[in-house]
């Protein structure tokens, strides 16, 4: 089994297995503005706010991405990390999905989480921002989001099974502050 992008980081069992000793899949954690593609046997683990996290899955190879992404565009001319960015971010995660797996893009489907509105107060909405944003890309790639699970004032812990394709989704923390 293998998964890509900071490995070194994230193949490991995490308190999730420890708690549920019937639980035999190895537990991949993604952090803020990366992702990891996981396979059959493996589930992929994030925390979202503001962020959006995308499920990407092939049913057929059993073959899922999780890409977790801080805003919708990398700003032009500037050297920053791609993954951050979900314009960016998207292009790369099927970049990698397509070279080291072979997956067709088009034998992909999507869920969508997150993009909550933290703050309360603030007349701008990330959260909702990114996920707009998510969706035009997605429809543009004709990638089908066939769950989604987005915004409130909650964050969101994720984790994608690639053996089911199956996402469970809870709820965490306080609600926004105001």
């Amino acid at each position: 089994m293998k998964a890509l992008r900071n490995t070194e980081n994230g193949l490991r069992n995490n308190k999730l297995a420890e708690e549920d000793p019937a639980r035999t899949n190895e537990v991949i954690k993604v952090g803020v503005g990366d992702f990891k593609i996981g396979v059959e046997g493996q589930v992929l683990e994030t925390i979202l706010g503001c962020c959006v996290g995308i499920c990407l899955f092939d049913k057929k190879k059993k073959i899922g991405g999780l890409l977790h992404t801080m805003l919708p565009t990398a700003p032009r001319g500037e050297d920053v990390d791609p993954v951050r960015y979900f314009n960016t971010g998207l292009i790369e995660i099927l970049r990698v999905m397509k070279a080291e797996y072979n997956i067709d893009e088009t034998d992909l489907t999507a869920k969508l989480y997150g993009g909550a509105k933290l703050i309360l107060k603030s007349n701008h909405n990330i959260g909702r921002n990114n996920v707009e944003y998510a969706r035009r890309f997605l429809k543009k790639k004709n990638i089908e989001i066939i769950s989604q699970k987005v915004g409130g004032n909650k964050g969101y812990r994720i984790e994608f099974d690639i053996s089911t394709g199956s996402v469970k989704c809870q709820f965490i923390g306080k609600n926004a502050s105001t």
